[in-house]
């Protein structure tokens, strides 16, 4: 049995184990209460199962109902921390109206020593049953909302300034784009109103760091080919994600090129203007294998090929994942990349599933700086597992290169200084 498959039965149980308790202490009857368990577990085990058809699926006129079915995840995260706080309010009071029982059992026949029954049991009952109605509420209200927030990417403006970058590509836009995670739960309109939206930036170049799809070639193919229509005056480029290198990555390679995409796969790609260039480095995602394995070292032995002369450009890094900036004992910093372009994070998508992803990765969104290398990580477009955002909204950011040029001011004994 794989670990996936141990892990969805375990959840299952737990969830039936957690609303037959809810069911017992808010005084249902037992059989209600297992009912209402078995029909929870359904709906999780439907909405987990939904996950793998979005997979394989592509094209599908079953999409609507996919799309409500993987919802579902998002509402089991955001009841299960309702039901926390159901139980940290109605366990303790379920305690202490057993032990108030007790002593009512034990008390002594002298009027003196008795102790008086009060009315806590209807009253915990009351509180527990209307603290679940509202957290109930309050999760399905959070569902929607995140639904909603992660149907349309917002525009991130960033402008980062270099002493190294040439003269001629001063305020050169790069558009980054991350995460699409196209697949048979993505509504058929979504890619291209992504594409016309980063279209309207006018970038110069369009920068694609992974997991563009969940499928196969054969079913999605037809919902992907908006991403042809992507433009920019130097080009699309593409680094593969984890989610690319699942499901036929050498089909979606042709594919993409075929669409006018410049797939780079441990490979440099120059960009010129006048004697002036910049360089693109791309490496797949550090769990590729084989030939769609990361490979830097061999990335930085092609872009030297390259190279008409012994002077590296200005260098650009595009990496999945953001810790791949520290692979081959940080090897990026070492080779004069001043800028490393990845996703993989989805800001965490809900919160608080954040704190988790920062526990192997340097950074959740935004700009950072690490060894010399500045690092901008994408929240990314689209969504994994379920189609909602909560605390994580999609976004295409759109990089404005500037020269820091040195600034002089006079001198007291008037020389020109810096």
């Amino acid at each position: 049995m794989s670990l996936t498959t141990t892990l969805l039965i375990a959840g299952i149980l737990l969830w039936c184990y957690l609303f037959i308790a809810l069911g017992v202490l808010t005084k249902l009857k037992l059989g209600w209460a297992i009912l209402t368990g078995a029909i929870l577990a359904l709906a999780v085990a439907g909405s987990l199962g939904s996950i793998l058809f979005t997979s394989t699926l592509g094209s599908t006129p079953y999409r609507l109902p996919l799309m409500v079915a993987s919802l579902g995840v998002t509402e089991m995260v955001y009841l299960s921390a309702a039901l926390v706080v159901v139980y940290l309010v109605g366990v303790p009071w379920w305690i202490i109206h057993l032990t108030r029982k007790k002593l009512l059992r034990n008390k002594t026949a002298s009027p003196a020593r008795a102790v008086e029954e009060t009315p806590l049991a209807p009253v915990y009952v009351l509180v527990v049953r209307f603290l679940a109605v509202i957290m109930i509420a309050v999760s399905l209200f959070i569902s929607a909302y995140g639904f909603i927030k992660a149907q349309r990417p917002a525009i991130t403006e960033v402008t980062l300034s270099y002493k190294e970058l040439p003269r001629s590509f001063n305020g050169m836009k790069i558009a980054l784009v991350s995460d699409l995670h196209i697949g048979a739960a993505t509504r058929s309109s979504f890619l291209e109103m992504v594409v016309s939206q980063v279209n309207a930036q006018q970038a110069d170049v369009i920068i694609i760091a992974g997991d563009s799809v969940d499928g196969f070639v054969k079913d999605l193919g037809e919902e992907m080919t908006p991403l042809g229509e992507l433009f920019a005056p130097y080009g699309v480029v593409m680094a593969t994600g984890n989610h690319d290198t699942h499901l036929d990555p050498w089909g979606w390679i042709d594919y993409f090129s075929a669409q006018g995409i410049t797939v780079l796969t441990n490979e440099a790609l120059f960009l010129h203007k006048g004697h002036d260039h910049i360089e693109i480095l791309g490496i797949p995602d550090r769990y590729g294998y084989d030939d769609l394995g990361p490979n830097l070292p061999a990335t930085l032995e092609h872009a030297q090929s390259g190279r008409n002369d012994e002077t590296p450009g200005f260098r650009i890094l595009v990496a999945h994942q953001p810790n791949q900036l520290f692979d081959n004992d940080s090897l990026a910093s070492r080779s004069g990349i001043s800028l490393q372009l990845s996703g993989h994070t989805h800001g965490g998508q809900l919160w608080p599933t954040g704190y988790y992803t920062m526990a192997n990765q340097p950074a959740l969104d935004g700009v950072h700086e690490f060894d010399g290398v500045t690092l901008v990580t994408s929240r990314g477009i689209g969504n994994w597992l379920t189609p909602a955002r909560i605390g994580a909204d999609p976004e295409i950011i759109v990089i404005t290169l500037t020269r820091d040029e040195p600034t002089y001011t006079p001198d007291p004994s008037g020389n020109v200084g810096g």
